[in-house]
């Protein structure tokens, strides 16, 4: 148990937590084009110069090299997320979502009504 966050301390937090999030979702977003239209280009230049069974191996290989680059992004988009999220003070249960919404106008938790910001 700790103590409530200030009206300030709160919303400074959420604002670098939040920032810190569109932060990684701008990169995520930036990079899964990227690679998308860079690994169509390379299939369809794999496709202009090797046979189909060979072909078929470049655009999987390309495919799981994409889905992994990308699941890694975002697995560590969520974690950030995660580790970002204000906590009551109370519970310790994270404010995220709603529960953060409901917290920053009531000042008190939805789940354990304790109190998230003094004044």
């Amino acid at each position: 148990m700790s103590n409530p966050y200030t009206r300030a301390e709160f919303d400074h937090l959420r604002s670098l937590g939040n920032r810190l999030v569109r932060r990684h979702s701008i990169v995520l977003a930036i990079i899964s084009v990227s690679l998308g239209v860079g690994s169509l280009w390379f299939i369809q230049w794999a496709d202009a110069r090797f046979p189909r069974p060979q072909r078929i191996i470049f655009a999987l290989g390309t495919f799981a090299i994409f889905i992994g680059i990308v699941g890694w992004l975002l697995f560590r988009m969520k974690r950030t997320a995660r580790n970002v999220a204000l906590k009551c003070p109370q519970c310790s249960e994270p404010l995220k979502g709603d529960t953060e919404r409901i917290a920053s106008a009531t000042g008190k938790c939805e789940k354990c009504g304790g109190v998230v910001i003094n004044g």
